[in-house]
């Protein structure tokens, strides 16, 4: 009798441990953060469905409206009050989920997630980085082929001084700091743009603008303050949720709508990639 307890105690343990292994989500779900749905309610099912299929969900807009996608409580208030700034001609809105397991953070259903103040910080610092943009690659639909996007990103001191400084660090989160940053963009070429980060509770977010024209090849895209990158990292229940939103008011020039909604896209799209490898390489 005793033999036979422990032969169905066995089983019993090792059915439950594959359940916990196919079923990874279900430990994620006692994380106490908001599920996807309920942070980006505007998401129809369909953009649900394909967010949880791909990992990803993209829209493209051309008329002067604010994003759709972007929540309109916390810090996705703020950044939609400051897109709206902005006249846009071209917006590009996308939504990235990466699970707890893709970025290390993930300890099993004895430790769950794990997801204290240094994690954050780690990421705060991380998303400080802006350097180790330098070579960040994206795969380029047109040609087939990765494509550098960045040859040169540094801070700077100001755009009146723009001498190279590290990478600022920092032992605290702050809830606002701001950055002017150097980049030359295979695309776009030399500019300068000044990063606000800001953070609240678990939420940290970064609205990236142009201060210096931005031109692909003889033409001027968008003139200083008329290109914005919005970027907001909140942690939810079914994995971290980036969302990236690129607004412009640009000239209409026929035939670049195409390669400069693939442009802008591919920025969003490569500082996710970015992201996700800082984060997964340093989140040990």
């Amino acid at each position: 009798m005793t033999h036979r307890r422990k032969k169905y105690s066995l089983v019993y343990f090792l059915l439950s441990v594959w359940l916990v292994a196919s079923f990874p989500l279900t430990a994620q779900a006692k994380s106490g953060f908001k599920p996807v749905s309920v942070l980006f309610p505007v998401l129809s099912e369909e953009e649900h469905r394909e967010l949880r299929a791909k990992g990803e969900v993209t829209r493209y807009y051309f008329e002067p409206i604010a994003p759709r996608w972007m929540p309109a409580d916390g810090l996705g208030a703020i950044l939609r009050r400051d897109a709206e700034r902005i006249e846009t001609v071209i917006g590009v809105e996308s939504i990235h989920l990466l699970s707890y397991e893709e970025a290390g953070m993930y300890r099993g259903p004895s430790e769950g997630i794990i997801g204290d103040s240094s994690t954050l910080l780690k990421v705060y610092n991380l998303l400080l980085s802006v350097s180790s943009m330098k070579g960040l690659e994206y795969y380029s639909a047109s040609r087939g082929r990765m494509r550098t996007l960045f040859a040169e990103s540094y801070a700077i001191r100001s755009p009146e001084n723009p001498a190279p400084v590290p990478d600022p660090m920092v032992d605290t989160i702050p809830s606002e700091q701001v950055l002017f940053v150097f980049q030359e963009d295979l695309t776009f070429g030399k500019n300068l743009s000044r990063w606000n980060y800001r953070s609240k509770g678990d939420e940290l977010s970064i609205s990236i603008t142009n201060l210096t024209p931005m031109k692909y090849s003889f033409f001027t895209v968008a003139d200083p303050g008329n290109m914005q990158i919005h970027l907001l990292v909140v942690p939810a229940e079914e994995g971290i949720a980036f969302y990236g939103c690129m607004v412009a008011k640009s000239p209409r020039f026929l035939g670049l709508e195409k390669t400069r909604t693939e442009s802008f896209y591919n920025r969003i799209k490569a500082l996710f990639s970015w992201f996700k490898t800082a984060l997964t390489t340093r989140t040990g």
